[in-house]
């Protein structure tokens, strides 16, 4: 089920921060079908959306979990030359910190809503800038909580 905004989640058990929608199959498919077993899950998609023709929003349905996007635009949205896997993982990138910090607001209102015991994050390897910036902003704003 599609969560509206991030204000507008309720109280989930876990909650899987991911760059884009397939990150959830490809990074966390057994964590995610583990974490379901044990009450709701909640899937944020960062970076670009979840649109019907992509399947996306079906496929988390499928699996039992509520979704929301986060609705920042994609690397390739930002930067032509990300519109290859080549470009976005081994292109220089110029720094983009006031999008780690609106991704970061963003995260933070999700997690004051929803409220997860576990909140999984991509991995810090590689180097496509989106997921970089995807892991900052959800370590970002679990310390703003925190503090």
């Amino acid at each position: 089920m599609r969560v509206a905004a991030p204000g507008a989640a309720s109280r989930a058990s876990a909650l899987f921060l991911v760059p884009h929608a397939p990150d959830a199959a490809l990074s966390f498919p057994l964590r995610l079908a583990a974490e379901r077993e044990q009450g709701r899950v909640l899937v944020a998609v960062g970076f670009g959306g979840v649109t019907e023709s992509s399947g996306w929003g079906q496929r988390f349905d499928g699996w039992g979990c509520e979704w929301l996007t986060l609705n920042l635009p994609a690397a390739t949205e930002r930067d032509p030359a990300c519109a290859s896997l080549r470009g976005a993982v081994f292109a220089p990138h110029a720094a983009e910190p006031e999008l780690g910090v609106e991704l970061a607001r963003r995260i933070e209102d999700l997690l004051r809503a929803a409220r997860p015991a576990s909140v999984y994050l991509p991995l810090a390897v590689g180097e496509h800038v989106d997921h970089r910036i995807c892991y900052a902003a959800g370590l970002r704003a679990a310390r703003l909580l925190e503090g």
